[in-house]
This record gives structure tokens, C-alpha cells and sequence, in this order.
């Protein structure tokens, strides 16, 4: 069947597009796994850039989660990318809800806050979604 505007998926064209789509967003979020990753150089530092006070323990074993997580995503530890993506979903899953705490507490600026919120929701969005479409 020749591809329509309602059966775009057989497209090639449509099909070669969304799958590049999808490896450039799982490569991204590898990426920003490991940059987080990179907060393990310097955890003091960070742990009062993303606004916890002083709780660099906090931070080096989030940083560590995420070097994991970004050296899966990029392919360099096994397992499938599909599985290392629900894992990133969970992570960011987890760290929206310690920061909705925070908030809820008065324990964050509310701006630093709902934009952590926004990156943490957004980025658990783009993992599942990539994951749900066999990623």
C-alpha cells in the first residue's frame, strides 16, 4: 500500500526520519546523564548551584546514578538502550518528586524549583516515550 497522509508510517521517508529523531533524543539525554555525572568532580560546589544546600553527599551519589545512566544510554554498558532508558525515566521520576518536596516545603526558590521540575518531568517524558516506541 503506497503511503498517505493517513498511513504515514509506511513511509520510508517517515520511518528513516523518526528513528533518527529518536537516536539523536536518546544520544541527548546520554549526554545530560553525563554532564550531571560531571558534577562528581566537584559535588560542594554543586550541591549549592542546584540549590540543596550543603549536601555534597547527596549530590556525588546522584552524579554517580547519572554517569551510569549516560554511559548506558550512549552504549558503553550493556544492556539495551530501551532498559537504560526506563532507568533514566525512574531517576528523573524520582528526583521531580525530591524537588515537588522542597517546594511544597519552602525548601527551594520557587523559580529554581518549578524549573527543576520542568527538566526532571520533561526529560522522564522524552525516556519513556522513546522507550514506549521500541527504542
Amino acid at each position: 500500500m503506497p503511503p498517505t497522509l493517513f498511513n504515514a508510517s509506511s513511509s520510508p521517508l517517515r520511518c528513516a526520519w523518526s528513528y533518527s529523531v529518536q537516536d539523536r533524543l536518546v544520544q541527548l539525554l546520554g549526554a545530560i546523564s553525563l554532564g550531571m555525572g560531571a558534577c562528581l568532580l566537584a559535588p560542594a560546589r554543586a550541591s549549592h548551584l542546584f540549590g540543596l544546600g550543603d549536601r555534597p553527599l547527596l549530590v556525588t551519589a546522584i552524579a554517580a546514578r547519572d554517569l551510569i545512566i549516560g554511559l548506558g544510554l550512549v552504549g558503553l554498558l550493556p544492556g539495551s538502550t530501551r532498559r537504560w532508558l526506563y532507568v533514566h525515566a525512574a531517576a528523573d521520576t524520582l528526583d521531580g518528586t525530591f524537588v515537588a518536596r522542597s517546594l511544597y516545603r519552602g525548601t527551594i526558590a520557587r523559580a529554581r524549583g518549578l524549573a527543576w521540575l520542568a527538566l526532571t518531568g520533561g526529560g522522564a517524558l522524552a525516556a519513556l516515550t522513546s522507550a514506549a516506541r521500541g527504542r
